[in-house]
């Protein structure tokens, strides 16, 4: 999962879904709102199925053996 991509899709489409029904209740055309919509949820799928890079899934059980060895040492104080 791509953050990045995730977070500019979802913070895009919510603004997108307002301007659209801002648009839809003054009567104005709301074509560019809802390209903008489109592209954005597009955007927000790209960053939910993009695969994780193996140095963030690495970093993850780094941090997990690092927590582990922690919680051993801190049983030993204790």
């Amino acid at each position: 999962m791509n953050f990045f991509l995730f977070s500019l899709g979802l913070i895009g489409g919510i603004v997108f879904l307002i301007l659209m029904i801002v648009s839809a209740i003054t009567g104005r055309p709301n074509k560019v709102a809802f390209i903008g919509l489109v592209i954005c949820i597009g955007i927000f799928f790209v960053g939910v199925f993009w695969p994780s890079s193996p140095k963030a899934q690495d970093a993850g059980t780094n941090m997990s053996k690092a927590l582990m060895m922690v919680a051993e040492g801190w049983d030993k104080l204790s």
